[in-house]
């Protein structure tokens, strides 16, 4: 392996949203993002630093501090490690920010975990389709958001995440997407038939916003309107919040 990258940190923990909410995975954050959306919970791993953290023992917190870049077989040796560990691992989450905008890095990364048996899961915001055709054959699991404007305060992303959805049927995949108090059904409507066109056979999990960056999450009442108007299109549509930020996980 020759490829090194910005490294954010390496830890096990419990997945916290999607459809594998729950599962207990390794985490390997990378830095760096094409995106900038206000709900963002991960902004530290917008910008690369000069060190990154790498937990020693499984879910015990005890980290070290290494040196960026980081080299993709270094990566590829911690987590494997905590995989290892207690804990019945699920699979190895590709994270970040946004993992493909170092694409180069994660396909040698993927290549690494595969070669070791590991079961790869890559976090992505779906807008990023060059990059993703060249680590696809290494993934085994796409966790691919949606971008509703009215959540992320941008424009529309939703022709580059048609695309993306395309390429990310080849695997196991699903679409999340996080809904707030100012998410119109017209948002909700064109990412059903976005999906129903493309991949109506795909999961959707609907996200309620934690609050932050002035979104606010959608009344209860509200979830359910939204998750039956999905689920008259679309064959599995499920309501999931952030699990993780209930149970105090990173």
């Amino acid at each position: 392996m020759t490829s090194t990258g910005n490294l954010c940190e390496i830890f096990s923990g419990i997945q916290g949203e999607g459809l594998y909410a729950g599962c207990r995975q390794v985490f390997i954050r990378l830095y760096g993002c094409n995106l900038a959306c206000r709900y963002c919970d991960t902004g530290y791993a917008h910008n690369a630093a000069d060190t990154y953290r790498v937990e020693r023992s499984s879910g015990r917190r005890n980290f070290a501090l290494g040196a960026n870049p980081a080299s993709a077989q270094d990566v590829v040796s911690a987590a494997t490690m905590l995989f290892a560990g207690k804990g019945a691992h699920h699979s190895i989450s590709i994270t970040g920010g946004e993992p493909l905008f170092q694409h180069k890095f994660v396909r040698e990364i993927c290549m690494g975990l595969k070669a070791g048996g590991q079961t790869t899961f890559l976090e992505t915001n779906g807008t990023l389709l060059g990059e993703l055709e060249q680590v696809i054959d290494y993934v085994d699991i796409i966790s691919m958001d949606i971008k509703l404007p009215s959540v992320t305060g941008a424009e529309s992303l939703l022709p580059l995440h048609r695309e993306f959805l395309k390429a990310a049927r080849q695997r196991k995949a699903y679409v999340k997407t996080v809904v707030a108090q100012g998410t119109t059904d017209r948002e909700l409507l064109d990412v059903l038939e976005v999906m129903e066109s493309i991949a109506p056979s795909i999961p959707l999990v609907i996200q309620p916003a934690t609050p932050v960056g002035g979104v606010l999450a959608p009344k209860a009442e509200q979830l359910l309107l939204w998750q039956e108007m999905c689920m008259a299109r679309l064959s599995d549509v499920r309501v999931i919040p952030q699990c993780h930020k209930i149970m105090g996980q990173m």
